[in-house]
Parts: C-alpha cells; structure tokens; sequence
C-alpha cells in the first residue's frame, strides 16, 4: 500500500478528478479524501513523478512530505471555512476550527508554532490574507455595502476592514471596487464599438 499526500484539494470535484487520475494510471483507490489518498499498489518514485505530473493539469500536486500535507489540510480548512459562511463571527475560534477538525493532536501555540515553521507565514496572517480574498469577491460582486462586507467578515468595523485591506492590497476597498466596475465598463465599451 502507498499513501499519498496532494496539494490543493478544497471540494469534491478535486477528490473526483485524484480518483479518475489514479484509476487511469492503473492503481486500486482504496480511499480518496480531501488532501490524502491510499492505493493498494506500492509505487515507485517515477510513478509517483508521472502521477505528479497529471494531477498538476488540474493545478493539484503531490507533497513529498507529512508536515506538507498537515500545512495543506489547515489551509484548505481555512479556505473553506471563509467561503463558505454566510457570515463569520468576530470572535471566530480559528485554532477551535482548525483542530476539530485536523484530527491531529496540537495544542493552540503547538499548532500556531508548527504553521509559522512550515509555511513561513502566521496563521493570523493567512487567514487575513483568506479573508481579504472574500473581500475582493464581495466587492466584485457589488451587491453589499463596505459595512455589510465588513460585518459578513467578521471585522470590528468597517475601518477596521479597510485598514486590513490596504495594508494586505496596498489601495482601498473603495478604490478597488470603482477599479473592478472601471475595467468592466471599459471592456463593455470596447466591445460595443468593436460590433459597429
């Protein structure tokens, strides 16, 4: 049997496509998850290059190692628990989230240390990074007010949204927004005059 670690797995369609990847290169899936994966088969490191290969068509990938995969799993947690809430608490227990889980046995600090060493970044910091990516999807969208988003995200205030945006961007959450609905307008324009 081999276990495999991979990279970039965040929803079903990622564990359809590593299946499909696995049965095509001949192996019996014995199960297929969210960042893991176990085949029957013992592989070679050419065949787990040339599976590598494939799975990075998709813009997955095979980690090497397990602390990888750990730092993967946490991401992806993150990732998707930022998504998909309908609102985020501003007291949202992140180390809770992640733990229960991780299924890994860390303590908060232990798990705090271990993210900053692999990944080279907070995990306070990441999940900003997270939540400012909503951001700009929601202000893309232009359905909600600065304020709304600000609430929907869990931020103390709308100041507060706005700092942590021009700090992560380096422009406001305003100036990205009439910039997005600039660009869109341009593009409309040209293509109106590219049909006359």
């Amino acid at each position: 049997m081999t276990e495999l670690y991979i990279k970039n797995m965040v929803c079903k369609c990622c564990i359809y496509v590593v299946r499909m990847e696995l049965e095509k290169a001949g192996w019996t899936p014995l199960y297929v998850d969210l960042g893991k994966a176990k085949v029957k088969e013992v592989l070679s490191g050419k065949s787990k290059n040339e599976f590598d290969t494939e799975l990075q068509k998709y813009g997955l990938g095979l980690l090497i190692i397990k602390k990888s995969y750990i730092i993967e799993k946490i991401k992806t947690i993150i990732i998707t628990s930022i998504h998909n809430a309908d609102t985020l608490s501003q007291k949202q227990d992140w180390h809770q989230i992640i733990l229960s889980q991780l299924q890994e046995d860390y303590t908060h600090d232990r798990l705090s240390k271990f993210f900053s060493s692999v990944a080279g970044i907070t995990l306070e910091h990441y999940i900003i990074l997270q939540k400012i990516e909503r951001v700009k999807e929601l202000l893309f969208q232009n359905e909600l007010s600065l304020k709304d988003i600000s609430k929907k995200m869990g931020f103390a205030s709308q100041p507060h949204l706005s700092y942590q945006f021009k700090r992560v961007t380096g422009i406001t959450p305003l100036k990205f927004r009439a910039g997005r609905i600039r660009k869109i307008k341009t593009k409309k324009m040209r293509m109106k005059l590219s049909r006359e």
